[in-house]
């Protein structure tokens, strides 16, 4: 196993730079550099302990590996008990100081439950045709699309109001249903896919038909937002093939949205 293990000898990481970045990579999963910011941010290991570097190495090793505490005292040439009061000083230094810097209580509001790592999320405000009005955020990985919706259309004095104006329709999946009341109560239309009745299996034919015609419309997971405009007019006919198509796109959108709000009607 590596070097180390080939020629017989010992791990020895007290010294800096005593070991290749390959080398360090292979036990403990960081470079030189990673290893030594590490430490760095833990002062409490660096004032507590006789050999900070060894004491850090061996958890880091531990971690990495998996070894046994009986394997992992014959790499660093010591007693399985000094080993394990080492491996206990660091894990108890970086709790009560990397960690805290790092891993703290309020880091915990960008961890999404549904990815299943930390993350901040932006909030797309889209046209049906793909143009982008607005980008919200970045927001938390706990705070839910509904919340975030009703927090835009709460604030009186967001930009998005002046752009809006009545009766104007917004294409939303089923994540944003928390937040119908307040669309409505700002002065604004809604289509959301319908759910299934109470004790039903499925849909109906005229809530799948509506549903469809819903899910057609929303080119983006989150929040779609339709402006009321006229047809293409005749300029179409000299524009490009990329410009008839996303002009054909959003007519066709367009469509979809006056069919939707005709059957609300």
């Amino acid at each position: 196993m590596r070097n180390a293990l080939q020629s017989g000898s010992r791990l020895d990481f007290n010294a800096r730079g005593a070991v290749s970045d390959e080398e360090m990579h292979f036990w403990t999963g960081r470079n030189n550099e990673q290893f030594d910011c590490i430490l760095e941010q833990t002062p409490s290991l660096i004032q507590g302990c006789r050999n900070p570097r060894t004491a850090l190495s061996i958890y880091l090793t531990k971690m990495r590996t998996g070894n046994s505490n009986e394997r992992l005292a014959s790499l660093f040439n010591m007693t399985r008990q000094n080993l394990e009061w080492l491996m206990n000083k660091a894990r108890d230094c970086l709790t009560e100081g990397y960690v805290v810097l790092h891993l703290r209580m309020d880091h915990r509001q960008s961890y999404s439950l549904h990815k299943f790592q930390n993350l901040l999320k932006a909030f797309l405000i889209v046209c049906t045709y793909g143009y982008i009005i607005d980008v919200k955020g970045p927001y938390a990985a706990t705070k839910t699309d509904a919340n975030i919706m009703s927090s835009i259309m709460n604030n009186n004095e967001n930009p998005i109001h002046i752009l809006l104006e009545p009766n104007d329709v917004f294409i939303l999946d089923r994540g944003f249903r928390d937040s119908l009341g307040d669309i409505e109560a700002g002065g604004y239309e809604y289509h959301v896919p319908p759910s299934k009745d109470r004790a039903e299996s499925q849909l109906t034919t005229e809530q799948a038909n509506e549903s469809r015609m819903v899910t057609m419309c929303l080119l983006f997971s989150g929040c779609t937002y339709y402006f009321q405009e006229s047809p293409p007019d005749n300029r179409t006919q000299a524009g490009t093939s990329s410009e008839a198509t996303q002009l054909k796109t959003k007519h066709t959108s367009s469509d979809r949205v006056l069919a939707l709000k005709k059957n609300k009607n």
